[in-house]
């Protein structure tokens, strides 16, 4: 059953005056050319459609006929444009026959156009169990009605008069039946042939509804999502800019560490090369005392020789006066001569001796003041005012051997002392260097973890990127965290202990970095630290209030999940008591209640804090204090080291065994004074006597005697020079000794400034030492290379300033630029690492999670939706063309995914985007991520083009290709695509009119309810260019489909047509007008 179209009622329509068209089931519409069929499906299509004009466009593509020319009767002359001058009044009625009901009922139009030519103005109506009648449209003067006279006249009947376009229409759909807007389309469009040259746009126009997607919803928040990100950009820019800021400064800090280095180097071989000049001048001291002693050793032969030949004359001088008593004067006057000589050189050599002694007792002394307490060293000291006998000469050489032996022995425990000193030192000093490492961590704002932990971090961070091109860093735990109360602190870092080190990463890149953790745990010995399933998370999101984690709070939701799963359980007790009451629950002072099990967390686990944003300065203030407990212990060891230098140093000057050797000078010098005492006494007893001297003889002996002599000056002026040289040595060794005194506080001071780096310093100058065989050439080379390193320093220091200014501009940032400020970038740095990227990542994440499920719901759920509709209606069609050959050929629509969007098409009807499945992880994106992201791009876009082609887009019909498969007798098959280009255009419009006719059975027959829609199909220059067996083979079809055909076409199709349809209409025209009469197909 279906809702016919029984009459139609045209008055001042065109040529038509005022004609009743009885119509029933198909219609044939027929007359010359001009007589006006077009004009007949015009007013029919008029009034279906409220008001769609596309009036008269298969007869004529260029016409521009318009209703003002429909209802005055435009006639196309200069001199008489209208026909129909005055007020006038039209009227267009359709009356049809619901069969279900058995009631009729009448849509129609009444249009109204003033004399004064201006917009005419129509009023739609659906008048209820009514036929037509004259006096419902005429006056009785027979003068058609005005709207206002028609709506008095309808006034009581069922009628509802209809003053929009939109009102009509959406009256008129439903009163057809409750079809869809695209009826006020296709309508017309069936109307206006035209040959097929894309089936897509065919389908768009005749088959397949457009459907809206909203996506603005969709759109706001991938906007939102690209601002966050956007920000997110912003923040890991300043982040990198600010390393390039902390890696400037860092070379600062190496660049001074390296000044300070080659300083000490400087220093240390300033005061070696001293060393070395003064060793250089106590040798040269030494030769010239050798030679001193030479030279007073050759003029003290000089003088026996002097001596020798004065006894000579001495002799001849007794023999000459062959004197007994002058022999015995000239023997004594030789002895006492001779032993002079001897006391001289005892004299020198006792000299020698006794400043040996005043040394050893002087070093005696001072080593007592160094609280040195050897035995012998008293005893030996004694001696210090005592004079030295043969009484007591063996008590002090066997006093002196003991000391000596003590020193020896003590010599042998202070280099001992002094390597087990130094080897401690040097432990404390490797670390004091990691301390000072940790502090310029900390310092940076940058807390100090076990190596595993950043190894892990730094493998999977490189791996993502190396992998995935993801710049995906995980976030350990413990920088995730704050505590809401201090008194839990150590509580909640005892109870975490090592999971605080465990990594926080986004759930859909867990399986890869897990895969990473894999590849690289044995390679570079990564242990202990965790990787988290956040995946696995969601249901922990709800805390307890009474357990430790309710004292935990971070704005990373998979942070804040992952604790409260492992502290949620954990109730917080304030006293012991109450930990019983408890299966787990702790106490703030770390007593642990688990198992029905109490113990004590080792302090050692909570000591240094990670958890919270001052973290970092708890751990700075714990590292200062260490650094100051080992820079304590090396000044201890320093002194210490200093103290057993100076004792050995004191050891050296100890010459013992020269005073063993040589005590014995002391008795030689006694006995040799009372030697010449004897000697003198005898001399004195003696009585002299003139005596003749053989003159010749003496006066040889006195020319001898002055050449040697001249000899003796000469090695006095030797001696003399000698001992100036020597002057001049002692003074620049006493430069030397006060150059020492500085340069050994200088290198100290040097050493207190580089303590951390000690080692390394030492280890640099051995380097150099055995690069450069020249304590000089170091020092030049190294000063040389410290100015550099100073100039490098100042445009290393420009260079931070500069980066920091940039910032500054950049950012709107205020800090100072330079070293001092710096603390303030670090504070920055680590206020967007431990805040704003972990709060704009949770922003993006749930953005994501909100964008992923209207993606999923609004967009790619409903295309695929609307796609699986699509392709069922087209089995519909193809259902209902089975088996109807037109003459040797069967059609059936053929669809199939777009070549130019298949990638999206397999992505929207992926099956695996329903249900709980999520679109941004697992396999479904590594299988759609380049379609993902390229929809989620265009999405996300605002141009005016990129809306175009976001309509595209959005627009499920876009997803697939279509044609229509021609099926011949034969058995082969072929395309319409490629034959319309082809063949005739009879064989192009068979397809055509085969496609229209399915495409309203679609719209009659899916779009309403009950079944009883109206069945209306119009044709305007029907089948022109078919041949006979095309046309009846058509007429058969449409017979056979459930609808209402009426069609206008030449009388040469008369024959072919008429047999097929159940009324015929022949419209003619003279000078008069139009008029359309019946005629049966018998009378042709």
């Amino acid at each position: 059953m279906m809702k016919k179209l029984m009459k139609i009622k045209l008055i001042n329509w065109h040529y038509l005056a005022n004609e009743t068209i009885p119509v029933e089931g198909n219609c044939l519409i027929t007359g010359e050319n001009g007589a006006g069929k077009s004009t007949i499906l015009d007013a029919i299509q008029y009034v279906l459609t409220a008001g769609k004009q596309y009036f008269n466009s298969a007869a004529n593509d260029k016409a521009k006929r318009d209703l003002m020319g429909y209802v005055r009767c435009k006639t196309g002359r200069d001199s008489n444009q209208y026909e129909r001058t005055g007020d006038v009044s039209s009227h267009i009625a359709l009356e049809f026959l619901d069969e279900k009901k058995k009631k009729s009922f009448i849509i129609g139009a009444v249009i109204d156009s003033s004399g004064n030519l201006s917009t005419p103005k129509v009023n739609f109506y659906r008048i209820e169990d009514q036929k037509m009648n004259e006096s419902l449209f005429l006056q009785e003067n027979h003068v058609p009605r005005t709207i206002s006279n028609f709506k008095a006249t309808i006034k009581g009947k069922q009628a509802k008069v209809l003053t929009t376009q939109n009102e009509a229409r959406k009256d008129f759909r439903h009163r057809f039946g409750s079809l869809n807007d695209r009826f006020f389309e296709l309508l017309p469009k069936a109307l206006a042939f035209k040959p097929i040259n894309k089936i897509k746009d065919f389908v768009y126009s005749y088959l397949l509804d457009e459907k809206d997607v909203d996506i603005e919803y969709l759109k706001d928040n991938i906007h939102t999502l690209r601002e966050y990100e956007k920000y997110l950009k912003i923040i890991k820019q300043k982040l990198t800019d600010l390393e390039s800021i902390d890696r400037s400064y860092q070379e600062y800090l190496n660049i001074e560490e390296t000044i300070k280095i080659q300083d000490y180097i400087i220093k240390r071989a300033s005061k070696e090369l001293n060393e070395q000049n003064i060793n250089n001048k106590k040798h040269k001291l030494s030769t010239i005392e050798t030679k001193l002693d030479l030279v007073g050793s050759k003029l003290n032969q000089t003088e026996k020789e002097i001596e020798e030949r004065s006894e000579e004359k001495a002799n001849l001088d007794r023999s000459l006066a062959n004197d007994d008593t002058y022999q015995a004067i000239r023997e004594l006057e030789k002895t006492i001569r001779s032993l002079n000589i001897d006391l001289d050189t005892y004299r020198k050599k006792e000299q020698k001796l006794d400043y040996i002694f005043h040394e050893a007792f002087t070093t005696v002394k001072e080593m007592n003041a160094l609280d040195v307490n050897l035995a012998s060293m008293v005893p030996f000291y004694e001696y210090k005012n005592e004079t030295i006998s043969e009484a007591n000469m063996n008590d002090l050489i066997n006093k002196t051997k003991s000391l000596s032996s003590e020193i020896d022995g003590f010599k042998d425990q202070m280099f001992n002392k002094k390597a087990t000193l130094d080897f401690k030192r040097s432990q404390e000093q490797e670390g004091l260097a990691v301390i000072e490492q940790d502090i310029k961590s900390l310092s940076s704002k940058k807390l100090v973890y076990p190596r595993y932990v950043t190894d892990l971090q730094q493998a999977i961070h490189q791996g993502l990127k190396r992998e995935l091109g993801k710049d995906i860093e995980p976030k350990i735990l413990c920088e995730l965290l704050n505590v809401k109360d201090d008194k839990w602190q150590n509580a909640i870092e005892g109870y975490l202990n090592t999971q605080r080190f465990n990594l926080i990463i986004e759930p859909e890149y867990f399986d890869h970095a897990l895969e990473i953790y894999e590849r690289v745990k044995y390679k570079r010995n990564i242990h202990t630290t965790g990787l988290v399933n956040t995946k696995r998370l969601k249901q922990y999101e709800e805390s307890d209030e009474n357990s430790l984690s309710y004292m935990v709070t971070s704005k990373n939701k998979h942070a804040s999940n992952y604790v409260n799963m492992l502290l949620n359980k954990v109730v917080r007790c304030e006293t012991v008591d109450e930990l019983k009451n408890h299966r787990i629950a702790i106490t703030p002072t770390c007593m642990v209640y688990k198992n029905k099990t109490a113990r004590q967390i080792k302090e050692d686990v909570y000591k240094i804090p990670f958890i919270g944003q001052d973290a970092y300065k708890k751990q700075l203030e714990q590292k200062r204090e260490l650094r100051a407990e080992k820079l304590a212990i090396l000044s201890d060891y320093r002194d210490k080291i200093n103290h057993c230098i100076h004792c050995l140093d004191l050891c050296k000057r100890l010459n013992l065994n020269y005073i063993i050797e040589n005590s014995e000078i002391k008795i030689n010098v006694q006995n040799t004074v009372n030697k010449i005492s004897e000697n003198e006494k005898k001399l004195n007893k003696i009585d002299r006597a003139s005596m003749l001297d053989l003159q010749i003889h003496i006066e040889q002996v006195n020319k001898e005697l002055k050449e040697i002599k001249q000899k003796e000056k000469q090695l006095i002026k030797d001696l003399q020079d000698l001992q100036v040289e020597e002057r001049i040595l002692n003074n620049k060794l006493d430069e030397l000794n006060g150059k020492s005194s500085s340069l050994t506080p200088a290198l100290n001071q040097v050493i207190d400034q580089i303590i951390s780096v000690l080692n390394k310093a030492e280890s640099r100058y051995q380097d150099a030492t055995e690069k450069y065989n020249h304590l000089e050439k170091l020092i030049d080379v190294y000063t040389s290379q410290r100015s550099g390193q100073f100039t490098r320093r100042t445009n290393v220091l420009n260079e931070l300033q500069s980066k920091q200014r940039d910032y500054n501009r950049d950012y709107d940032f205020g800090a100072a630029p330079g070293v001092e400020g710096m603390d303030t970038y670090y504070e920055e740095s680590k206020r967007l690492k431990d805040s704003k990227v972990i709060e704009y990542e949770e922003k993006i994440r749930q953005s994501k999670k909100k964008a992923e499920e209207q993606f999923k719901d609004e967009f790619i759920s409903k295309l695929q939706e609307h796609i699986l509709m699509a392709q069922n209606e087209f089995k519909k069609l193809n259902n209902a063309l089975e088996g109807i050959f037109f003459g040797e050929d069967e059609y059936k629509f053929d669809w199939k995914p777009s070549k130019q969007y298949r990638k999206f098409y397999d992505m929207i009807t992926d099956d695996s985007n329903l249900g709980g499945n999520t679109l941004f992880g697992g396999s479904f994106r590594e299988r759609h991520k380049e379609a993902l992201d390229d929809l989620f791009d265009r999405i996300s876009l605002n141009d005016e083009q990129s809306q175009k082609a976001l309509e595209e887009y959005t627009d499920y019909r876009t997803y697939m290709d279509y044609d229509i498969k021609i099926m011949h007798r034969s058995g082969s098959t072929s395309s319409f695509s490629k034959v319309c280009r082809e063949k005739s255009g009879g064989e192009t419009q068979t397809p055509y009119y085969v496609a229209i006719a399915a495409s309203f059975i679609q719209l009659y027959h899916t779009n309403h309810l009950g079944g009883d829609s109206i069945g209306i199909i119009l044709f305007d220059e029907a089948f022109d260019k078919m041949d006979e067996n095309r046309i009846e083979s058509m007429m058969e079809f449409l017979n056979k489909l459930d609808l209402q055909v009426i069609l206008a076409a030449p009388p040469q199709k008369i024959e072919t047509i008429s047999p097929f349809v159940k009324t015929n209409l022949v419209i003619y025209r003279d000078e008069h007008g139009s008029y359309v009469e019946p005629f049966l197909h018998e009378k042709l």
